[in-house]
Order: structure tokens, then sequence, then C-alpha cells
């Protein structure tokens, strides 16, 4: 059961990252630990499930048989949970972006706090839900978050792509712009290229 629960947070999760279309937007070595959508198109229904990290080869005798495996299983025990409560949260913000009257932007923008993922994922929902005031809103929140480290080509691709989808074309090409310098590999600079033909 715990398995198909982990299953089913990755898909919404990976699901979150992918669908502005971001493909090798997320390659930049600081993301690696976001959701990727290659990872998403590749998977399918069969999304990867954390794993247990490999228990040490024993040298020493088998005299505490129930020490290895207590100790591989606590860190995915933790990171079920922690998957639960990010998906049940997300899926609380969707149901309430669903909601015309509701204050979608404040509750969205409380439960981002600091974080460029966590902004980038409620961005997705109020796309997802067609809240384009909102989604405007959470792209600036989200393109003011891409500093220091987090100032990756994959993040400043996420924003423009966002942008574009609430038609704030003039504040996509900023983005964009913010991502050229970035685009390191033929692959990126053609994304970047194909983005903003887009944008005309």
């Amino acid at each position: 059961m715990k398995k198909k629960a982990v299953e089913r947070i990755l898909v919404v999760l990976l699901a979150c990252a992918t669908c502005v279309g971001v493909s090798s937007c997320g390659n930049d070595s600081a993301e690696q630990s976001a959701p990727q959508e290659s990872a998403f198109q590749s998977s399918g229904s069969q999304a990867p499930s954390p794993q247990a990290p490999a228990s040490p080869k024993q040298s020493a005798p088998s005299t505490q048989p129930s020490l290895e495996p207590a100790a591989a299983v606590t860190p995915v025990a933790s990171a079920t949970a922690s998957l639960e409560v990010i998906f049940a949260e997300l899926e609380k913000l969707g149901q309430l972006a669903q909601q015309p009257g509701a204050d979608f932007l404040a509750s969205a923008r409380a439960w981002a706090g600091d974080t460029v993922k966590r902004k980038l994922w409620v961005c997705c929902i109020a796309q997802r839900n067609r809240r384009k005031d909102a989604l405007v809103a959470l792209a600036r929140d989200a393109r003011a978050a891409c500093s220091g480290a987090d100032a990756t080509f994959g993040h400043f691709c996420a924003v423009a792509r966002y942008f574009k989808a609430s038609s704030a074309f003039d504040e996509a090409r900023e983005a964009l712009t913010q991502a050229i310098p970035l685009a390191d590999t033929p692959e990126r600079k053609a994304e970047v290229a194909a983005l903003w033909r887009s944008l005309q």
C-alpha cells in the first residue's frame, strides 16, 4: 500500500513539474532534487518510488540481524510521510483553486514560502485551474526568488512558460532573457530559441 501511495504522490508532483512542457529546462545540477519531465514521460503510471539505501555488507558476525533492516527502512518511512504531507497540501490547494470566491493566491503564497520549487508548484496549480490572475502574481514571486543558487536555466525557463501561459508575454521575455546566458548546450539554446519564437 505504501508503495502505491508514494507512486501516486510522485506522479502528481511530476505532473506539476511538467504542466508547462519543460523539457531540458530541468537539467540544471541545482535542480536535481526537483521532479523532472523526462522522468514523468518515461515512467508513465510507473513513477519511481524512493528506494531504501542498500544495507552495508556485514563484516562482523551476524549477531545483530534486526539492526540492518531497521536502518534501511527508516529513511523510506520518513520520505513517504513527507511526500504524503506534500501531496495532501497540494490537493487542498488544488481544491481551493477550483472555488471562484476563495483567496487561492494568499494560501498559495503562504504554502510556497521562500522555496522556488514550491513557488513553481503553486504556479502549476494556478495554471491547471485557469487562475490567470493568480498565475501572473505567483510567476512574479517565482522569478523574484530566482537568485543565488536558484538562478538556474530551468527555473527561468519554467517562469517564462508560466508567464506565457498567463499571456504576460513581456514578462515571459524578461525571464527568458535571464535564461539565455545559462543556455550552455545546443539543446538549451534550441529550447530558448523555440520559446522565444513562441512569444512573438
